[in-house]
């Protein structure tokens, strides 16, 4: 969180000050539900520190959990309305996977579209010729943004091994899905690969880590070790 305002929405805000360039209605929104999230979290959590006591609150977790439901939603309905996006995405992933698609083949050569080699990593056109596959549609895309919720379903599982509370747990989710990073990333580069690469890492580590703690942990080391890879 603190590196995603130092990096993300302090910048923004001089800009915006200095040239008038402004942030959108909904980014503004999901920056002020989880800077409230953030503090709620900080106080409750360190209440004999700020010397108050807001745990009633949050005393159930039904909103927490409401909460979860929601911004998990959020990320689904934005990316079924949100345009195809990225500078890399718009220029070799998508082209590339539409090149595959009509092809119905695998290719290292020129892309056909934009006259640009097929030196990306192939597995973002990959997913999209998938899509198209089942959907004949470039737009409705989720299976890129399913990649980034599964991040922070990882997270609470490994809270949840930890011994985490539940609330904690739920607070974890909820700090991810509205950090300045995972939302900005979400915003311009949900069609490259990096999540979904590092969501296969991320499951690599976690499968090493807690080998004692997860069951056939030494096949979803070998599975996702090679899709890492």
């Amino acid at each position: 969180w603190l590196y995603g305002i130092a990096s993300y929405i302090l910048p923004i805000f001089f800009l915006n000050i200095l040239f008038g360039i402004s942030l959108s209605a909904l980014t503004l929104i999901h920056i002020a539900i989880g800077s409230a999230l953030l503090i709620i979290f900080i106080i409750s959590n360190y209440s004999k520190v700020f010397d108050v006591d807001i745990s009633m609150i949050f005393k159930s977790n039904g909103l927490l959990k409401l909460l979860c439901i929601m911004l998990t939603a959020n990320y689904i309905f934005l990316q079924t309305i949100f345009p195809l996006r990225g500078w890399d995405a718009l220029n070799f992933y998508i082209p590339i996977g539409l090149d595959y698609y009509l092809r119905d083949d695998v290719f290292f050569d020129f892309n056909l579209f934009t006259l640009f080699p097929s030196f990306k990593a192939p597995i973002s056109s990959l997913m999209i010729s998938y899509n198209m596959y089942f959907s004949n549609q470039l737009q409705q895309n989720l299976g890129h943004v399913i990649f980034i919720i599964m991040l922070g379903i990882m997270i609470v599982r490994y809270c949840e091994i930890k011994g985490y509370s539940e609330n904690i747990r739920l607070y974890s989710y909820l700090i991810y899905l509205t950090a300045p990073m995972t939302y900005t990333y979400f915003h311009d580069m949900v069609y490259y690969q990096d999540h979904i690469i590092g969501f296969f890492y991320a499951m690599t580590m976690f499968s090493l880590i807690e080998k004692d703690n997860i069951e056939n942990s030494r096949l979803i080391f070998m599975i996702s070790f090679s899709l890492s890879i």
